[in-house]
């Protein structure tokens, strides 16, 4: 009825003269006689009755407030309305073996004052589970319960169920929204970024790959092939602790047709030009069956890359499907590492350039006398970045400068030999592998293995490398094994390093070079030794061992290894040393002990007997020597040994 000359709107709803619309809003204009109405839906955007005159609704592109005699609105009752729960999902990247987070979408959440989540198992009722209150994220625009596997109550395997509903500030509830079915499983982080065919886990034999090569091509699963690049991918990891997926070959990602929007079974999987802002072209790698499987995080964590009916065969559709708990192996997979290789070649006296060799081969020749000039080194294969670096002593000219990637390292044209070489991994490549090599030097043979950046080869003995051998080990793994040294310096003196263990006294510091280990006038027996070579210019070591009291010659020890006894308090009474390999062959190892009764000894040498036997005399000091081979002896050898 009319009030005051003036009709009333229906109950809850309200004039507002001059009010900023709000979308819904009735828009009231007195440009004519009667006036028109319009329906707000933004401020360059109304739908009009009567607009100039036309007796049919349009749309109009004005501001709403730019056209003549605007009045006001007439709001409808907002808060009568029920609210609608457009979606639910889980937030994928945050799951775990045994926690997720539910998240539901409403259609208008200032409407809303209270929202609940419920989760239970498949194959049981809905209220044997737990419903909890969700909380608003205001920055995301969606309201989310975290939930644990505990929750659920009953069951222990199969699909969880979750449901949502909302409360209207007017205490009305929504109706239920559909249920979402997901599996538990936990998340793998910390993969890094790494190149790897992916493979089904139950049939080794086939792998994801392409038959074409353009955006919007399908994935297939394909008969695997290890020379068909297009069957490698580009895994990498983003810092929400999703990956992307990328094929080496083509530069395009993993990706659902039809992008976002798209989450039901039977999505295909397609290429795409990685987009950052799309979800369907992340996934999170959830351990899952004895290996992975592969999620769109635009799924709500409901479906997983999936080969169309369990089919293993060649071209045969990839899709998404939806998870279970229990195995399934088409959407298992495992990933197949490409570890980077390094490549080499070398240009050999005679011979030339050889043809590039990688991961450990020999190039170079063997037996044949032949130097090697210049040398280049590559990477291949990486996932990550950096480069290698190296550099060459040559003949008449030392060490050159470094270069890296494929440059040439040595010398073009002049015949000059290499006689050692350095090489180190950079950028990314250095903190996730070592790269180690060895050489084949003149006269010495195959030396040991050097690593990043250390010399392997001879310096100053005017010797080639005939041949070399280079691998890349990933860090934290064992690289190849070796007692030799890698690198031998013929300007290098070389030491002899010892220690004694003495009566009531324990291991005394190491002295060298003559020096004496012992005691002098205390009467303490030793009772163990350890000796070593230091600064080598050339191959081989040091032998030694002892006489004990009780026990005679013990066997042949070397190279810091105690010879004696441990814990025994056994006197040692005489001792012999020996070097060996080239060691032996340029110099000579002498050694005299103060023994019991009789005070210092004659100097032995080259494992000849030093000390007592038959006296019971301890031994109480020691002092060995390096002298170069034929060189005078430095003091007296008479009487280095008594027996009797």
């Amino acid at each position: 009825m009319p009030k005051n000359g003036i009709i009333e709107v229906p109950s809850g709803w309200t004039r507002i003269q001059g009010a900023q619309p709000q979308k819904g809003d009735i828009l009231v204009y007195t440009n004519d006689t009667y006036g028109h109405v319009a329906i707000y839906e933004s401020d360059y955007s109304t739908y009009h009755q009567n607009f100039n005159y036309h007796p049919y609704v349009e749309q109009v592109g004005y501001k709403y407030n730019a056209l003549p005699s605007y009045w006001g609105v007439i709001r409808p009752d907002f808060k009568n309305n029920v609210p609608k729960i457009t979606y639910i999902g889980m937030d994928t990247p945050t799951a775990t073996a045994n926690t997720m987070t539910a998240m539901a979408w409403v259609s208008d959440n200032s409407n809303v004052s209270s929202l609940q989540m419920r989760i239970w198992r498949s194959g049981y009722a809905a209220d044997t589970g737990t419903t909890k209150n969700a909380t608003y994220n205001s920055a995301g625009g969606f309201w989310e319960v975290k939930f644990t596997e505990s929750d659920i109550k009953k069951g222990t395997s199969g699909v969880v169920c979750v449901d949502a509903w909302a409360y209207g500030k007017n205490g009305t509830k929504s109706e239920n929204a559909g249920v979402m079915d997901f599996a538990f499983a936990g998340k793998k982080t910390g993969l890094g970024t790494f190149k790897a065919r992916i493979v089904p886990k139950s049939n080794t034999t086939y792998c994801l790959g392409i038959s074409e090569t353009s955006s919007g091509s399908d994935v297939k699963l394909k008969t695997k092939s290890l020379t068909d690049s297009s069957q490698i991918w580009d895994i990498t990891e983003f810092s929400d602790g999703s990956y992307g997926i990328v094929n080496s070959s083509t530069g395009l990602t993993l990706a659902l047709e039809g992008g976002d929007s798209k989450d039901a079974n039977g999505v295909i999987v397609e290429l795409a030009k990685f987009n950052s802002s799309r979800r369907d072209q992340k996934f999170m790698l959830q351990t899952y069956n004895g290996g992975y499987r592969i999620v769109p995080i635009n799924t709500g964590g409901v479906r997983a890359l999936d080969i169309k009916d369990g089919t293993m065969q060649n071209n045969q559709t990839i899709e998404e499907w939806q998870t279970v708990n229990s195995a399934n192996n088409a959407q298992t997979w495992i990933f197949e590492k490409i570890e980077p290789d390094v490549s080499y070649t070398t240009h050999v006296q005679n011979v030339g350039w050889q043809a590039y060799v990688k991961n450990g081969a020999m190039s170079g020749t063997s037996g044949k006398s032949l130097r090697i000039e210049r040398i280049k080194i590559k990477l291949t294969n990486m996932s990550v970045s950096g480069g290698i670096q190296y550099r060459t002593h040559v003949q008449n000219i030392g060490w050159q400068n470094w270069v890296s990637n494929d440059t040439m390292a040595g010398t073009s044209g002049k015949g000059l030999r290499l006689e050692a070489i350095q090489i180190k991994l950079t950028g990314e490549m250095a903190n996730k592998y070592d790269v180690y090599y060895r050489v084949h030097a003149q006269e010495f043979g195959w030396l040991g293995w050097a690593k990043n950046g250390a010399s392997a080869g001879t310096e100053g003995y005017s010797y080639r490398i005939e041949a070399i051998e280079i691998k890349l080990i990933e860090k934290g793994k064992t690289g190849p094994a070796g007692t030799v040294s890698a690198f031998y310096n013929g300007n290098l003196t070389p030491s002899v390093n010892y220690t004694t263990h003495v009566q009531n006294i324990g291991w005394q510091s190491y002295v060298k070079d003559g020096a004496m280990s012992g005691t002098s006038g205390k009467s303490l027996r030793l009772e163990g030794i350890k000796v070593k070579l230091t600064n080598m210019p050339t191959t081989g070591g040091i032998q030694y061992r002892t006489h004990v009291q009780n026990i005679g010659w013990q066997s042949w020890v070397q190279n810091d290894t105690m010879a004696g006894t441990s814990g025994k308090s056994l006197r040692l009474e005489a001792i012999q040393l020996k070097l060996t390999g080239k060691m032996a062959e340029k110099y000579d190892i002498y050694y005299r002990v103060h023994a019991q009764e009789f005070g210092w000894l004659g100097w032995a040498k080259n494992g000849a007997s030093a000390g007592t036997q038959g006296y019971s005399y301890r031994l109480e000091g020691i002092q060995i020597k390096l002298v170069k081979k034929g060189s005078a002896a430095p003091g007296s050898t008479a009487n280095a040994f008594k027996s009797k």
